[in-house]
């Protein structure tokens, strides 16, 4: 079955997760989401296609094993909260992992880098290069993935390079500022399927 927009029946819809083990579905590009049967009661609009997922594999066996078809994922664009100086949100996004070259916002709990994905995807973990010099200014931050917490980052030692995980889908990836310094990351790489 094939289901496009909402002028089928939620029936249908039914029919076809529980005979392919969906987890969820779409109406926007950008968002995947489970809903309980109660949010479809008003008025929805949509447009063709509309995607059905199926479950891959559960998030707890995601973090222990990594499946084959974890791949870098294409960063569209970025942005920041608020830029520090010249220091643009894209220097973290170019490829280039040199650790004196870095991204940065003003000073504040709350300043955000965030990464607009070319398509959404199921963002497996992030690989963050950090700052050689005042390293211990990223050791606490929160990872969140259209705007929804994946991870919270607390740490006691700096570190120079890291993966942090997320396992969620989605198509804006954000950094959170929870210290009051600037917010300060050499490149940022995103890896999901």
């Amino acid at each position: 079955h094939e289901v496009c927009g909402w002028q089928k029946h939620l029936g249908l819809l039914g029919e076809v997760c529980s005979n392919t083990g969906c987890i969820g579905f779409s109406w926007l590009q950008s968002l995947c989401q489970l809903f309980d049967l109660s949010a479809f009661a008003g008025t929805w609009l949509s447009s063709p296609p509309c995607e059905v997922f199926k479950l891959i594999e559960e998030p707890a066996a995601a973090a222990s094993s990594s499946p084959a078809n974890i791949k870098k994922l294409n960063i569209s664009s970025c942005q920041h909260s608020n830029t520090y100086a010249s220091y643009y949100c894209t220097i973290s996004m170019d490829g280039n992992r040199d650790q004196t070259v870095y991204s940065a916002t003003v000073q504040g709990i709350g300043e955000w880098w965030e990464a607009r994905l070319a398509a959404p995807a199921f963002v497996a973990y992030l690989t963050i290069y950090n700052r050689l010099t005042l390293s211990d200014w990223l050791n606490k931050f929160n990872l969140l993935v259209d705007g929804v917490e994946c991870n919270r980052v607390d740490l006691t030692e700096s570190f120079s390079i890291a993966n942090f995980t997320c396992n969620a889908f989605g198509s804006a990836v954000r950094v959170v500022n929870q210290l009051s310094n600037h917010l300060v990351i050499c490149e940022v790489e995103i890896y999901g399927y």
